[in-house]
């Protein structure tokens, strides 16, 4: 029968091999104790497979092959919640956390309402949102003025003969692709008649102008954003002594809202939803043990703690003996 080895002892063996090895790295290649390679080797290699177990577990819990221990969970978690829910303590806990965590939000509001440095930042922003319209406003009013069919440079532009043709040749094509393509030269010819123009040359120029500001103003928005966030993260964690106490007044009712569970009447639905998800997980090891790729796993694991153990023997074996 195998020794089943304990925590204290695992713990002191696994300090001592890491000590080891840690002064071991430092002598040359040469000299190194190969037994350290072969160590990160087989750890790595468990992690990996604990890693996939564990994904598989999850997975096989989640199937219909566990599906009526899923319901019972389920049905055990309800009728805990609900328990809960139903009960007075419980209830008149959870209303004074909510309140206490409404009057701290509150009290968080007005610090950084009151905070220099964010009321700087909230009136810049402030400035800027209001010149973000103007200038937007700005510049569909100009785009208006380059297109609109009855704008002075539209009834100017459209005098030049050469768009004057390429429009009519527009509407005296018959097939819908050609025409197209003749609507969009006509556009394309437009766009470069309105910039040929002084009237059009300075739209253009307003529009340019005005999308140079707006790209400046919204480079800017995400720094001041992130800054603000900066600053009330700061004031959150500050050791305000009003936000300190507010937060105790939190800490406190959160712990007696978790206490208010702990009754003998909850207490016997919580052990069945226990109950219930300790079943859950037992369902699921033994479809792993059933199931074709869990038990290459578990097979290869197995292999890697008998590797591991061969290695801590030989490792034990390599200490001088005291006398």
């Amino acid at each position: 029968m195998k020794r089943a080895i304990t925590l204290p002892v695992l713990i002191g063996f696994m300090l001592s091999l890491l000590t080891n090895w840690a002064e071991d790295s430092k002598k040359p290649a040469a000299e190194q104790d190969p037994a350290r390679a072969r160590y990160q080797e087989i750890n790595k290699r468990r992690s990996d497979l604990d890693r996939q177990i564990n994904k598989l577990r999850y997975t096989l819990m989640r199937s219909d092959a566990a599906n009526a221990e899923q319901e019972a969970v389920a049905a055990a978690s309800k009728a805990y919640m609900d328990a809960g829910n139903a009960d007075a303590g419980v209830m008149a806990a959870k209303k004074a956390t909510a309140q206490v965590e409404e009057e701290l939000k509150a009290l968080l509001a007005k610090k950084f309402q009151e905070n220099a440095e964010a009321k700087e930042i909230l009136a810049t922003q402030e400035k800027y949102a209001s010149r973000n319209l103007e200038l937007r406003y700005q510049i569909d009013l100009a785009n208006f003025k380059l297109t609109n069919r009855y704008s002075p440079v539209s009834l100017k532009v459209e005098q030049d003969p050469e768009l004057s043709k390429a429009r009519n040749d527009v509407y005296n094509i018959k097939d819908r692709d050609e025409r197209n393509k003749a609507q969009t030269a006509y556009y394309e010819l437009r766009k470069q008649k309105v910039a040929a123009i002084p009237e059009g040359l300075a739209l253009h120029k307003e529009i340019a102008t005005a999308e140079a500001e707006l790209k400046e103003i919204s480079d800017g928005w995400k720094g001041r954003d992130d800054k603000l966030r900066e600053v009330h993260r700061s004031i959150e964690k500050s050791e305000d002594a009003e936000l300190a106490a507010g937060r105790k007044k939190v800490s406190d009712s959160r712990t007696a809202e978790q206490a208010a569970w702990n009754t003998e009447a909850l207490n016997a639905f919580k052990a069945k939803y226990v109950e219930a998800q300790t079943a859950l997980y037992a369902k699921a090891g033994k479809l792993l043990e059933q199931d074709a790729d869990g038990k290459a796993l578990l097979a290869s694991l197995e292999t890697s703690k008998k590797e591991y153990e061969e290695l801590r023997n030989q490792k034990k074996a390599q200490k001088p003996v005291e006398k």
